[in-house]
């Protein structure tokens, strides 16, 4: 069963989302489908949904290929940046815990959004009624919106967030249910990417860090903790067998 709540966070922690999930049968069904059709429920797209990416439009915005997002139904979204800039070296407000921190929808911030230099929340228009989001401070992409009254009324189309999957906290990330369901736009995707994304990496070798003499192992990855940590490298490592 998935939390009642998914989190997502930037490097910088100036950025932080909230994402309450509801009872599967609550949660708003996906547009992702043939307008009008009816699908049973146990294909019927819902949100959140994990998907990836092969439009020439994601990979572009994230400089990623074969890119993880998360479709997501805007008004279960929360956000809360911290700020603005104070000090003369242009450091943020302290980093505070979710409790202390002040959340406001996604929605009103969307239609709200103020483009403050001291924010470290911006987002440029790409094209007509789509927004991208990323951070000022560390310059992590975040996600997009589309305007749902710059497509074809028929289509209905409610207000989606696509969140990139990679921003989720690594405890939520680590679970299995977070695995891509569908993968889009494969008529755009490059055919080795396509194949890697599907099929994964065939003959590529795996090493704990950027050694390519170390090979994959506990004790690989005990040895070279230090040099890991000498380098000022997160060393939050989970030790893969």
């Amino acid at each position: 069963m998935r939390p009642p709540k998914l989190s997502l966070s930037l490097r910088c922690k100036a950025v932080r989302f909230k994402v309450s999930v509801p009872p599967f049968e609550d949660r708003p069904l996906s547009p992702y489908k043939t307008p009008g059709l009816e699908l049973p429920d146990s294909v019927q797209p819902r949100f959140p949904m994990s998907v990836l990416c092969h439009c020439n439009g994601c990979r572009a915005a994230t400089a990623q290929i074969g890119v993880s997002g998360m479709p997501t139904h805007a008004p279960t979204v929360s956000v809360s940046v911290l700020g603005p800039k104070t000090g003369s070296d242009g450091s943020l407000a302290a980093p505070v815990s979710d409790d202390e921190r002040t959340w406001t929808s996604w929605a009103s911030m969307s239609s709200k959004f103020s483009a403050d230099e001291t924010s470290p929340l911006k987002r440029y228009e790409s094209s007509p009624g789509r927004w991208r989001y990323f951070c000022g401070v560390c310059g992590s992409p975040i996600g997009y919106e589309v305007d749902p009254t710059s497509l074809p009324a028929e289509l209905n189309w409610p207000h989606v967030v696509m969140l990139w999957t990679g921003a989720l906290d690594r405890s939520i990330l680590e679970k299995d249910w977070v695995r891509p369901d569908h993968i889009m736009f494969t008529s755009f995707g490059i055919p080795w990417v396509r194949e890697q994304v599907k099929n994964g990496v065939h003959g590529a070798q795996e090493h704990p860090f950027i050694l390519v003499d170390q090979p994959m192992g506990k004790e690989s990855i005990e040895k070279i903790l230090p040099m890991v940590r000498g380098t000022g490298i997160n060393d939050e490592i989970t030790i893969w067998e």
